[in-house]
């Protein structure tokens, strides 16, 4: 269960209000709070939902993922990006899915409430898996098949060295544009 202290003598069981459960990740940003959440009205899928901070009781959150998917969700992130070269805030949502078997990174921007893009790969269900966002915008993921980085962020791709001494080109995964869709084609997965 998640509970908001609105003021010293009274929570709100966020559960109950917006009838929605397995909650996975919470963040705080600029007054609103973001919650990933495995089931909505009992029905399986990935829901992130806004909930203003202030007044949660009177607004009725904003659904920013609604996929009722029947699937399960699990080992989920969230973390705030702001993006200095464009001034938008982005929120990078990241998860393992069973019976799929994915390890998913979606980035929504928090201006136009749209996904903007997404990696996914390959990652077993039974499987942990772990990620960490460093000040450079480099996604750090942990799992039993070692360590994966994706860059997050806008700037241009760089060079890095493993630890063997092999050099590797990392581009950022806003590059990967050539499935973009133009702004006025976007599906907008809300109520």
């Amino acid at each position: 269960m998640l509970f908001l202290n609105i003021e010293k003598d009274e929570e709100i069981d966020i559960d109950n209000l917006f009838h929605i459960g397995d909650i996975r990740s919470v963040i705080n940003v600029n007054e609103k709070f973001y919650v990933l959440s495995n089931k909505c009205d009992k029905l399986l899928g990935y829901y992130l939902i806004e909930i203003d901070e202030n007044n949660p009781k009177s607004k009725k959150p904003m659904f920013l993922i609604n996929w009722k998917s029947k699937l399960d969700i699990g080992d989920a992130e969230l973390y705030l990006i702001e993006n200095k070269d464009r001034g938008e805030l982005q929120l990078a949502v990241s998860y393992k899915s069973v019976h799929i078997n994915t390890y998913n990174i979606l980035m929504v921007n928090l201006d136009t409430k749209m996904i903007e893009y997404r990696h996914e790969s390959y990652h077993l269900w039974e499987a942990n898996i772990r990620s960490i966002l460093l000040q450079n915008l480099d996604c750090i993921i942990f799992s039993q098949d070692g360590m994966f980085i994706v860059n997050l962020g806008t700037k241009s791709k760089r060079i890095i060295q493993d630890k063997a001494g092999v050099t590797w080109m990392l581009h950022p995964l806003l590059s990967c544009t050539d499935l973009l869709l133009e702004d006025s084609n976007h599906l907008l997965f809300s109520n």
